[in-house]
């Protein structure tokens, strides 16, 4: 088969569009498929390394996907943001080689309007990114009846969606109103893990290499901090986040982007997720996805959903308010609890393949959800 796998987040190494992106294509092309990648248009090629070597990457998309209706107008910046994204994913689409699917492994709402004007026709396969906006301020999400728009614009367009969907159950749920007649479903996550057993709470990981307000940036310097004086060993990719007092303390450890990101986490005992909740209310993250494959329990926000996931686990000390004193606290609590919840989370990182893994996302996405 001959697939393009399209991404105009992917700009460089790094992050979850270059970890996913690389893993999924190298999978692909094992396979047996041709596969093509199509990165952001500044993309850093020559960062791009670690695809095999029958894998194409090219330069192409125009657009940041993670550009805000702000930076379009304060008004109308939303209505902006989807008829631009629509004409350049559209004009940009014209230019990828002929295949028999577009992959898109993180899809936004302008760039499935972009397929939808697009020709030649191809089967589409996507994994979304945001659930539709609602009351709460989620960052680079879309209003549901765009997400209707689109969906009506693929049908009489003749476009066939073979896998479309999210890891996360409640963000399907919250699109159902809108995309249900595209029959949505929860893909496996394409994530691995190498879990072990876990006996001890040592080494605390924060992870996240851009300071992000919704991975609540504000308090990580002062948590790092904080483990560091109650005699905790710390991994970091925050190292700009650290007090300059603390940047060259011993039993603390920088983290770059080189090497595999599944390598870095599983290297501590425990990860903190500092994380704003409502930005997490119905939506996934690759971090902490990451843990649950590895098997190593988490500290997260009260309140998101992947959350309450790991809360039916047992594999997760929650916090309710974000601030240094009360995340603290859940890291407390962890270190005080950490046998339970070290054997929960090896429990449920073994029956973390039944339903997930790298091979099964794959499979769905260039099959269909029959194959799940």
């Amino acid at each position: 088969m001959k697939i393009n796998l399209m991404d105009p987040g992917l700009k460089g190494a790094g992050g979850h569009h270059y970890d996913w992106d690389r893993r999924i294509a190298n999978l692909l092309a094992a396979s047996g498929h041709e596969v093509r990648v199509y990165a952001f248009a500044r993309a850093d090629i020559d960062k791009l390394d670690g695809f095999a070597r029958d894998v194409q990457v090219e330069k192409l998309f125009r657009m940041d996907p993670y550009v805000r209706p702000l930076q379009f107008d304060p008004i109308s910046g939303t209505i902006e943001r989807m008829l631009v994204g629509r004409q350049l994913i559209g004009e940009d689409l014209q230019k990828v080689a002929e295949a028999d699917l577009w992959l898109w492994p993180t899809l936004f709402c302008h760039q499935l309007l972009g397929c939808a004007a697009a020709k030649p026709v191809a089967a589409i396969s996507g994994c979304i990114d945001m659930p539709p906006a609602g009351d709460l301020p989620l960052p680079h999400a879309e209003p549901g009846p765009w997400w209707r728009f689109a969906a009506n614009s693929l049908r009489q367009r003749g476009h066939v969606i073979r896998a479309l969907g999210s890891g996360e159950a409640e963000e399907v749920s919250a699109f159902l109103p809108f995309i249900g007649d595209l029959d949505p479903c929860r893909l496996p996550v394409p994530v691995d893990g190498t879990p072990r057993e876990r006996r001890e709470l040592k080494t605390v990981g924060f992870f996240g290499s851009k300071p992000r307000d919704e991975h609540g940036s504000h308090v990580v310097g002062a948590l790092i901090e904080l483990c560091l004086r109650d005699g905790l060993d710390v991994v970091t990719q925050a190292g700009d986040l650290v007090p300059a007092a603390m940047r060259s303390h011993p039993q603390l450890k920088h983290l770059d982007n080189a090497g595999e990101f599944p390598g870095k986490l599983e290297s501590c005992d425990l990860v903190v997720a500092p994380y704003r909740w409502e930005m997490y209310v119905a939506r996934g993250s690759g971090t902490l996805w990451q843990a649950m494959a590895s098997g190593v329990p988490c500290v997260a926000p009260a309140g998101a959903s992947i959350s309450r996931t790991m809360a039916r686990a047992g594999s997760v000390s929650l916090f309710s308010e974000l601030s240094p004193r009360a995340v603290f606290a859940a890291i407390q609590h962890a270190k005080q609890n950490y046998a339970a919840l070290a054997a929960a989370a090896l429990r449920s990182a073994l029956e973390w393949p039944e339903q997930n893994g790298l091979a099964r996302y794959v499979d769905v996405m260039t099959n269909g959800r029959r194959s799940m």
